[in-house]
């Protein structure tokens, strides 16, 4: 290890980010403040380990455009911080093999508005200006979840911690914020191009939309989760972070498709003049 630069984690951190998370199912990326970040003499991140097994690790060369840590940031928990002026973070390898996918972060933002992402892998260089996988915020407090879902619903109290949630399911994407659902569109993604760089913190190579803000875990999964494995993961960020789940999670819930199909089942299960044993 260079001179001067300090592990955060002893792998007590890393262990149980490992437990905690119990979907774990196409899990390529878990990046949590308190695991397996390095960092510099001035408290800069150099290096983020992914806890998951894919091992998509986080890091930054340029002294220049590392973010700095912060001890007690999100709900008493460390974050990455990020200032909206070049500083960002690399991730190693191809993160997703299909468009299908959810994407967790827990964050919050302090823009000034414009266009500001959290993670993408644009490179119109690569010709995937229209066709790359990003999640981000713009104006305001509007949601982006590509350019084709440019409009993905409005965050309320963006200065406060938050839990962000995009899935790519097939027939459908959803965003949500705190298990509340932001826009349920009745189609999946166009077709994605997902072969190039990836990173945390600005519009991929684009050297521009910068994040402003603390990124405290960030979650992503190569497949579509089901309702009751986004309440799983949500309710672990919750408990984590102290954060609120919104008063229409149970609402979302109830608008998923897979919900709907088990609550009528029940229905004429107990309807049917049955008797169910169970052992």
């Amino acid at each position: 290890m260079p001179a001067g630069e300090q592990v955060v984690d002893d792998g007590t951190a890393a262990s149980a980010a490992v437990d905690d998370l119990t979907v774990r199912d196409a899990l390529v990326l878990h990046l949590r403040a308190d695991s397996g970040v390095t960092l510099d003499a001035t408290g800069a991140v150099v290096t983020w380990q992914d806890a998951s097994s894919a091992r998509h690790d986080a890091s930054q060369a340029d002294v220049e455009q590392r973010p700095f840590l912060v001890a007690d940031a999100v709900g008493g928990q460390p974050a990455a911080r990020f200032d909206g002026s070049g500083r960002f973070l690399r991730l190693a390898g191809r993160l997703l093999d299909s468009p299908q996918c959810a994407v967790v972060a827990v964050a919050t933002d302090q823009g000034n508005g414009g266009h500001r992402e959290i993670i993408s892998n644009w490179d119109g260089d690569a010709g995937n200006a229209g066709s790359s996988v990003f999640l981000g915020l713009t104006g305001e407090a509007t949601v982006r979840f590509t350019d084709a879902r440019a409009q993905a619903g409005e965050l309320a109290e963006r200065h406060e911690p938050f839990v962000l949630t995009a899935v790519n399911a097939p027939g459908e994407t959803a965003v949500y914020q705190n298990g509340g659902l932001l826009t349920r569109e009745t189609s999946a993604l166009p077709d994605r191009r997902l072969d190039t760089e990836w990173v945390i913190g600005q519009q991929g190579n684009i050297n521009g939309e910068f994040w402003r803000g603390d990124i405290a875990e960030v979650i992503v999964y190569d497949r579509a989760l089901s309702a009751d494995e986004l309440a799983d993961v949500w309710n672990y960020l919750y408990a984590r972070y102290g954060i609120e789940k919104s008063s229409a999670h149970e609402a979302s819930l109830r608008d998923d498709p897979d919900y709907l199909a088990l609550v009528s089942l029940c229905h004429v299960l107990l309807n049917s003049n049955e008797f169910l044993y169970v052992d």
